[in-house]
């Protein structure tokens, strides 16, 4: 594994019963300064340490989601339940993913879009608006 990444501050919030963590930078990680804030993760595992992923602003991540590879989420942006977010994936605006959802590829997401159920969104796709992609929906 390299060298960490981030930090958990002492700067906490309580969301939704969870208690989340603000992250720092505590070295460079392609567009985020060393020393920056970051958004809210409830434990490390939210959050890989490798590669470039990011939770930036009020973004949160909790519950067993995990995200990994290049992926950034920001703004007001929630990922939780048992959710996936990997490779070089964005999800940001008000967007909600969650349950089981499994989201990889070259995808963008904002606004209020919600991703939820054991839906599956790959490859290259864009989604925005007020969409909701449920159940076992699978997008490519």
């Amino acid at each position: 594994m390299e060298e960490k990444k981030y930090e958990l501050t002492d700067e906490t919030i309580e969301w939704k019963g969870h208690i989340l963590h603000r992250i720092k930078a505590i070295k460079e990680i392609f567009i985020v300064k060393k020393g920056q804030l970051g958004g809210f993760i409830e434990k490390e595992d939210n959050l890989s340490q490798e590669q470039i992923c990011w939770a930036n602003y009020n973004a949160k991540v909790y519950d067993n989601a995990k995200v990994s590879g290049e992926s950034q989420i920001y703004n007001n942006a929630q990922i939780f339940g048992n959710s996936v977010i990997r490779d070089t994936v964005s999800i940001y605006g008000n967007a909600q993913i969650f349950d089981y959802a499994d989201i990889s590829g070259f995808v963008r997401i904002h606004g209020n879009v919600k991703v939820f159920g054991n839906a599956k969104i790959m490859d290259d796709v864009i989604i925005s608006g007020d969409a909701n992609i449920c159940d076992n929906a699978i997008l490519k």
